[in-house]
């Protein structure tokens, strides 16, 4: 009988991130941060009337990081935590405006 045996290594991940003004004006630059680091400050400018009250990553959900947040994204299942083991992350993070 052979004994299979695993290693497991732990791999702080970084992720490759795009901000979106989401109807904002200005801009901000892309930037790679790791798993549990804090955003950075929002600098774009609000719509008329509106104020910022987060990151989502999908356009026009709901806020999953308020500002300067920890960055600690859900991954949901296997099939996607392979895909950004292996290819690392690049992610569009969508202003939320209210």
């Amino acid at each position: 009988m052979k004994t299979v045996s695993f290693r497991i290594i732990k791999k702080k991940m970084n992720y490759s991130i795009r901000f979106d003004a989401n109807g904002g004006s200005g801009k901000m630059n892309d930037t790679d941060i790791a798993y549990g680091s804090a955003l950075p400050k929002n600098i774009f400018r609000a719509p008329a009337g509106k104020t910022f009250k987060g990151w989502s990553d999908t356009p026009g959900l709901s806020v999953k990081f308020t500002d300067r947040e920890e960055f600690r994204p859900d991954i949901t299942n296997a099939r996607q935590l392979w895909t950004r083991l292996r290819y690392g992350s690049d992610i569009v993070l969508y202003a939320v405006w209210e």
